[in-house]
């Protein structure tokens, strides 16, 4: 398992995060579910490491999610959706969310549950109550400022209060704040982006705004992905992966930076790509438009009559010194 800072830390993640470093390595997640769990906070945390582990292909650690149980198993939460889980014994982690949901009144009672709880604050690195949640690690005789109050005293007939998706002590957010410790605010709003669609006003007003200068680095990383890449099919979700962008803020911004939209880039890229064949080799013109992701030869030969008023055959000649006059700069 990845070695960590000595300090335990059961806080919300936004301070917690200060007090642990994190080794190269793949990093393992649970989420401990028990009956009546949160099956929405299940789903975000699942789907927002899902999102961290896609953006680039550049990643130098991968995160795996699994649910826990104290018996392992079916476990049945909110809405009645069930869940598959291992067992929470010798089952090491790095990070340990601890779900909330209308079980946790329940949930506190289970005397396993909360012996468990206690065990693994002594040995995981870190545990992160997520809103009802943070009740049982209260409840397991940990420190946990501002648990609710969802403790041993509640009755049956006691529901827990709905809650903004925004909460601080929520799934989005507890698991947004790791990986803007791990992989920066830029990442961490393009995932919760994926994850929630329309929210990044929101996740910016919590996470705080990327600067001027990252933007700018992204996109000319995700341009040179476009070079490296345009010989096969590529589309403005695979460009907004590279540059850990949603499509509408990578449309945004692209041409601000590059001058050009992700598609006319492409594009140029293609066609810079097609003038180095026609000169290196003596393959033929519908094949290089296959090589460089034309729809076909005629395609090809359209765009070397806009882009430089000649056929793809005379440009061809002329470069090799076989024919007169000279061929237009690529532009």
């Amino acid at each position: 398992m990845n070695q960590w800072s000595s300090e335990r830390a059961v806080r919300h993640p936004n301070n917690a995060l200060e007090e642990w470093s994190l080794q190269d390595g793949d990093l393992q997640i649970a989420v401990v579910v028990f009956p009546g769990f949160s099956s929405l906070d299940v789903a975000l945390i699942n789907q927002i490491f899902h999102y961290a582990n896609q953006p680039n292909g550049r990643r130098e650690r991968r995160y795996f999610v699994r649910l826990l149980s104290i018996s392992g198993g079916l476990v049945t939460g909110m809405s009645n959706i069930r869940v598959w889980s291992d067992m929470t014994a010798s089952t090491p982690t790095d990070i340990t969310f601890v779900s909330g949901g209308d079980g946790a009144r329940a949930a506190v009672h289970d005397v396993r549950l909360l012996d468990w709880i206690r065990e693994t604050n002594r040995r995981s690195p870190l545990l992160i109550g997520v809103a009802e949640g943070r009740a049982l690690i209260s409840a397991a005789g940990i420190s946990c400022p501002d648990a609710p109050a969802v403790t041993s005293h509640m009755n049956a007939d006691m529901t827990v209060p709905p809650r903004d998706i925004y909460d601080p002590s929520g799934a989005l957010l507890s698991a947004l704040s790791i990986v803007k410790q791990e992989l920066g605010i830029q990442a961490a709003q393009e995932v919760g982006e994926r994850v929630i669609p329309d929210s990044s006003r929101r996740l910016s007003a919590i996470l705080g705004e990327p600067s001027d200068d990252i933007r700018r680095d992204k996109i000319r990383e995700a341009a040179e992905w476009i070079e490296q890449n345009c010989s096969r099919p590529i589309t403005v979700a695979d460009i907004s992966q590279c540059a850990l962008m949603s499509e509408r803020t990578l449309l945004r911004h692209f041409k601000a930076v590059m001058g050009v939209t992700p598609s006319d880039y492409l594009l140029k890229a293609r066609f810079e790509l097609a003038c180095r064949l026609l000169v290196s080799t003596a393959l033929p013109i519908d094949k290089i438009a296959r090589r460089c992701s034309f729809s076909s030869g005629m395609a090809l030969a359209k765009l070397f009559r806009k882009r430089l008023s000649v056929s793809a055959s005379e440009y061809r000649a002329v470069a090799n010194g076989y024919g007169g006059g000279g061929v237009r700069k690529i532009g």
